[in-house]
């Protein structure tokens, strides 16, 4: 759900809408993108949602592209039936005194750009970055959407945030990459099974020499 988003023109909403797009928590890992807890300390609600951050989560891998990997660290959100009328005072609140400061509009409007389903809101449960006291998942779902209606917002703080992470998700070879992980590599067993297979297939051609036949069979009695 976007948000209505302070411009002179159509065209120029359109615009910020596309740059502020993000795509869902599922989606995102499924590319490899890996989802972590904000470490949270004492202090303002402002700080605390500053915490938002994407960073390398292999900083030695970080000039090969095939093994980046992303990490998204998101403060906690929680859920329960006084959360609607709060953020929505908070936020009218914020925009009234600090429409280029829009820290909290901007973190809601991450949130809903994050959680398109259900599947999304769980992911993000189980991940500790949401805490849903509400009991149904569509509930909450529908909350955490219906929070970015009728927002009008200056400024995106997570712009470059979400453009990184875009920009990660875009690129076929890490959803490659991802799936490859999560099929042939899910296990001990699995991976084990994927790693001779591709020994047998390597050797296969070579055993028809008499030199790496005899290698090969010298294996086999091991």
């Amino acid at each position: 759900m976007l948000p209505v988003i302070m411009s002179t023109s159509e065209d120029d909403k359109k615009y910020i809408a596309k740059q502020n797009h993000l795509y869902s928590a599922k989606k995102l890992e499924k590319a490899g993108v890996y989802f972590a807890p904000a470490s949270t300390k004492k202090g303002s609600i402002i700080s605390s949602l500053g915490k938002v951050q994407v960073s390398e989560r292999r900083p030695l891998c970080k000039s090969i592209p095939f093994l980046r990997s992303l990490q998204l660290e998101l403060p906690l959100f929680s859920k329960d039936d006084n959360t609607e009328c709060v953020m929505r005072n908070i936020m009218a609140l914020e925009q009234c005194l600090y429409p280029n400061e829009e820290y909290i509009c901007s973190y809601v409007y991450l949130m809903c750009e994050l959680i398109d389903t259900e599947e999304d809101l769980d992911f993000l449960v189980e991940k500790k970055i949401i805490e849903n006291s509400l009991g149904s998942d569509q509930e909450a779902t529908n909350l955490i959407n219906e929070l970015c209606q009728n927002i009008v917002m200056v400024r995106f703080i997570y712009g470059d945030e979400c453009k990184q992470l875009n920009n990660f998700y875009e690129k076929w070879y890490n959803k490659a990459k991802t799936t490859l992980k999560r099929v042939h590599f899910k296990d001990l067993w699995t991976a084990s099974s994927t790693i001779v297979g591709i020994f047998v297939l390597i050797l296969q051609p070579l055993s028809r020499s008499s030199y790496f036949r005899k290698l090969w069979l010298v294996i086999l009695s091991f």
